[in-house]
């Protein structure tokens, strides 16, 4: 009798054993579940914000890259008056905005916000990650060319101003009045426009420009790709 008692004993013994860890295990996996839910709903959530920063950056990506394709247009415009020994101060006045400094920027503060999270290791291995990574990479190629021809220009621009005072004077004269409206020059401004326009510096930075090619314009055209491609499998993702 007591033999019997004690099989059932541990019959139940070992069946309320297989129970709780039936409990706990589904216990944990409910967890993980829940675990895993919040941590996809916080990694969309930022997916979701770079999304928004890549629809802005494909606009900013377009307008720099037609700007940086005039500056070139433009160089390339006053190098050939130069080689022709012509002048044309309405030229000069267009090329002018070579000597601006500027740079292409992006709104990078959803990915910073990624990467500073934690979350960033979910992408681990997906094309999601592989493509953001690429794109901020040819980010970083081009805002390094941006540096270096900028840091040329400002070299450059550093000696121009050598040019005698008066000559200074006569040319900003010049470039004032054309602006307003003023259909001729003066002698001392025409001798300005020709000085100015045919300076070493200033040819200097107009070639650095008309060499802006293809394969280093095209880079901005490769980006824009990129950030679509970007979008494209965001949304497939969190959508």
């Amino acid at each position: 009798m007591s033999t019997r008692k004690l099989k059932l004993n541990w019959r139940y013994a070992i069946g309320e054993i297989i129970l709780i860890f039936i409990g706990i295990s589904l216990a944990i996996a409910f967890q993980n579940w829940n675990d895993n839910r919040k941590e996809n709903r916080q990694l969309a959530g930022y997916l979701s914000t770079i999304s928004k920063n890549l629809q802005s950056d494909v606009v900013a990506i377009e307008v720099y890259g037609n700007f940086r394709r005039q500056i070139a247009k433009n160089g390339q415009r006053h190098m050939e008056l130069f080689l022709k020994d012509s002048v044309s101060l309405e030229v000069f006045t267009e090329t002018s905005s070579i000597l601006g400094e500027s740079y292409l920027r992006l709104d990078m503060t959803g990915f910073e916000a990624l990467k500073n999270s934690g979350y960033f290791s979910n992408l681990q291995g997906t094309e999601i990650e592989s493509s953001l990574l690429e794109y901020y990479q040819l980010f970083n190629d081009i805002h390094e060319q941006e540096i270096s021809f900028n840091n040329f220009v400002e070299n450059m621009e550093y000696r121009i101003y050598n040019i005698d005072s008066d000559d200074l004077r006569n040319f900003f004269s010049a470039s004032e009045g054309l602006q307003s409206g003023r259909t001729s020059l003066t002698r001392q401004e025409q001798k300005a426009v020709e000085i100015a326009f045919n300076n070493a510096n200033i040819i200097a930075i107009m070639q650095r420009a008309a060499d802006l090619n293809e394969p280093y314009l095209s880079k901005y055209d490769s980006l824009k790709s990129k950030a679509e491609t970007l979008i494209e499998l965001i949304d497939n993702k969190i959508n």
